[in-house]
């Protein structure tokens, strides 16, 4: 269709390459282009008036008149089967009732849908080729960068790196999801208005394909490259095989997450350079206060004694506190973080702290000092949750941000369509 809703060709798909060759405004299509590719391509390209010469010839060609003929027999065997052969005026009503529109269940359009974007993928796989390749690189490299971290000082400060630097990368990998919904918008509203299906099962579709795609299966070389090499928690395959579970099921939530507050975001905003800044803007905010960067003890509050300063103790209540205590509450990145820590230095057996000194001359020097601590305490000393229940209580937060994020996505999704004008919801 054009762009006022003229219908440039409508007919059997084998037939619309030839159809197309035939006119001599249009250019001939590559090999390695799809016929439904093309024909988008050639009517979004065209001006008004190789449209316009475009629906004439549709109108004077053989499969516009063939179309006719197919829908002139099928009225006339529906006029039939009503019984309007004998009389006339019976004749005549059933021609006037309008048939009603078949509409398809809603697990069979979100088949349909799901079809389609498994074909288009296959027509341009770059983005998800690209996904994995960087992902598989990604996983390689930290495994490399981190390798067999010890459980000294220095592997302590490894281990809690590696594991935010893998929260990090899959937080700013979920931006791709900010235009998930603008790529295909105008066709989306064609066909809701029209009435193909229903924004619950567009948005369903879009939603399983992306978590399933990009948001499982990318975690999960994290698991199987990252894991083994970095040396991260392990001990028997039982407790090897339950670690490396909890890992994965934390890094998909938490991609899942970041996906989903940008797929909201990506709703709101008015074009992808916007949706860009903004989306950056929340994940950054999100990792900021995710644990790492910034240090528990000073947005809890827990450092301040009761012997401390009434001026120390107000600082805590300043406005500036409460909006980072509010970042860190809302930060899936924080409950992302402490779960993995948990998971990684509980009954992971003994650490051992070894600060270095400074002698007279300025040289650095070990002096063979050294502070054994369990896994629990070195997660107290940072004032990270140091209890399996605290890792549960992380995980069912993440699967709840998860689902407000979900949940924001489709209402905004629905306002918009509202708005737009496009049918009822």
């Amino acid at each position: 269709m054009s762009s006022d809703g003229r219908v440039v060709y409508s007919g059997p798909s084998l037939d619309a390459e030839a159809h197309f060759e035939s006119m001599r405004n249009v250019p001939r299509k590559p090999e390695a282009v799809n016929i439904a590719d093309f024909m988008l391509d050639v009517v979004l390209s065209a001006d008004d008036d190789d449209i316009d010469a475009m629906i004439d010839d549709f109108e004077k060609s053989d499969v516009r008149a063939n179309g006719r003929n197919m829908t002139h027999t099928l009225r006339v065997r529906c006029e039939d089967g009503d019984g309007g052969g004998d009389d006339d005026d019976g004749g005549d009503d059933a021609a006037a009732t309008p048939l009603t529109k078949y509409v398809a269940s809603y697990p069979r359009q979100v088949r349909a849908l799901l079809r389609r974007m498994v074909r288009n993928v296959r027509r341009h796989p770059f983005l998800i080729l690209l996904h994995f390749v960087a992902t598989g690189v990604a996983s390689l490299g930290l495994g490399g960068v981190f390798f067999a971290a010890g459980k000294d000082t220095g592997g302590i400060q490894n281990r809690m790196g590696c594991l935010f630097f893998i929260l990090l990368y899959l937080a700013l990998m979920s931006l791709s999801s900010l235009p998930v919904w603008r790529e295909d918008r105008l066709l989306f509203l064609r066909e809701r208005a029209s009435g193909a299906y229903g924004v619950n099962a567009y948005f369903t579709s879009v939603v399983l394909f992306d978590v399933l795609v990009l948001r499982v299966f990318p975690p999960m070389f994290f698991t199987v490259v990252t894991y083994p090499l970095v040396g991260l928690h392990g001990g028997s395959f039982l407790v090897y095989l339950a670690r490396a579970s909890w890992f994965t099921l934390v890094n998909v939530l938490a991609n899942v997450a970041s996906s989903a507050l940008c797929m909201a975001i990506g709703i709101v905003t008015p074009s992808n350079a916007v949706a860009n800044v903004c989306g950056l803007m929340a994940i950054l905010s999100s990792v900021l206060s995710g644990g790492f960067l910034l240090n528990k003890q000073n947005v809890s509050g827990s450092s301040v004694s009761s012997s401390s300063s009434a001026a120390a103790a107000a600082s805590h209540r300043s406005p500036a506190n409460v909006f980072v205590k509010v970042l860190t509450k809302t930060s899936f990145v924080n409950y992302a973080y402490d779960a993995l820590l948990v998971n990684e230095f509980l009954d992971a057996g003994t650490f051992r702290f070894t600060p270095k000194f400074t002698d007279a001359a300025g040289q650095n020097e070990n002096a063979g000092v050294g502070v054994d601590v369990s896994g629990r305490e070195v997660l107290q000393f940072f004032s990270f949750g140091d209890t399996r229940a605290a890792m549960r209580y992380d995980v069912c937060v993440l699967c709840a941000i998860a689902g407000a994020y979900l949940a924001a996505a489709f209402v905004l999704l629905k306002v918009s369509v509202r708005r737009s004008g496009a049918g009822r919801g």
